[in-house]
């Protein structure tokens, strides 16, 4: 290299450097300061509005439908009216259902349970009173052979002979059951005339306050207080000493309070198999109540089903 050139590259240095620095004073001096801007940072919504091409549709929707077919006889709303939950859109006939709903109706009525319970509780208080008239004729029947009996007795049977000895004892129990008097097996027929315990006693019981526990007791009384009755009218001695006429009472007797018994007998049996019936009927006829009460709500829920009610607040498309 010449020692020109060298020349000319020291000077075209030199004025580069003093272009920088020259450039360097006008930046960062001159002589002024640099000014400082602040802003305060805050929050705040940034709105962006965005211009798209597109079909709107709603959040939710349902298509809705009758679930059987019909004639449509009411229309409460049209396309895009504003409807909200619960509003009745659109009907079909349903006369034929409210006519079904009304015999319906008038079969429930007719099964009602109280109408049934009362008819039976009043077919069995007239067999109840029924048979504590037949326990008022029983016992009525068992006094007079106990009394015609002891008559007898008092004529023939007074020691207590071997052959007497059942005949005592028999007595004693059938006065104790049907008049409530014991040790009286030698007493007159007047004595025990005047006598009304025992069964006799709850017979009478039984009518002045004839509720089903006092007929029930009267006739378990009366049926065990025939029996032993019956007992002491056996146990009567047939020998020479009894009269013809005597005879004849007494085979009347026994024939007399056997049928008493069987009576009396059938009359319980009867009341207890009405019981039994009648509790039957009742759960029959409740039985047929819940399902006529079943029919009748089912035929409602029908008849709901024929308007067509809004799921929830929108617009009809």
């Amino acid at each position: 290299m010449t020692k020109t050139s060298k020349i000319i590259i020291i000077s075209l240095s030199a004025i580069v450097l003093i272009g920088i620095a020259i450039l360097m004073y006008f930046i960062f001096g001159g002589g002024s300061q640099a000014k400082l801007v602040s802003v305060e940072a805050k929050t705040s919504d940034i709105t962006e509005k965005t211009s798209l091409n597109g079909q709107v549709k709603a959040s939710q929707g349902v298509d809705l439908s009758f679930e059987s077919q019909g004639k449509i006889v009411a229309n409460y709303v049209k396309v895009g009216n504003k409807i909200y939950a619960g509003q009745s859109l659109v009907a079909i006939d349903s006369s034929i259902l409210r006519s079904q709903l009304k015999q319906a109706e008038a079969q429930l009525d007719i099964l009602s349970v109280n109408t049934v319970e009362s008819k039976t509780n009043s077919s069995l208080q007239v067999a109840y009173q029924n048979s504590l008239n037949g326990a008022q004729k029983s016992v009525g029947t068992a006094k007079d052979i106990l009394l015609n009996i002891t008559d007898i007795q008092n004529t023939h049977f007074q020691t207590q002979s071997t052959q007497n000895i059942p005949l005592f004892n028999a007595k004693e129990k059938a006065i104790m059951s049907l008049l409530g008097q014991s040790t009286l097996s030698l007493v007159t027929s007047e004595d025990l005339g005047a006598l009304n315990g025992g069964a006799f006693g709850l017979v009478q019981t039984a009518i002045q306050n004839p509720t089903q526990a006092n007929i029930d007791t009267a006739l378990s009384a009366t049926k065990n207080s025939l029996q032993d009755v019956s007992d002491m009218v056996t146990a009567m001695p047939i020998t020479d000493v009894v009269t013809p006429a005597e005879r004849i009472a007494i085979s009347a007797a026994r024939t007399s309070i056997n049928a008493e018994i069987i009576t009396t007998s059938a009359n319980i049996e009867s009341m207890q198999n009405l019981k039994v019936n009648n509790s039957a009927t009742v759960s029959t006829a409740g039985a047929q109540v819940e399902a006529a009460q079943a029919n009748v709500d089912a035929i409602k829920t029908q008849i709901s089903k024929t308007v067509i009610t809004a799921l929830f607040d929108g617009q009809v498309d």
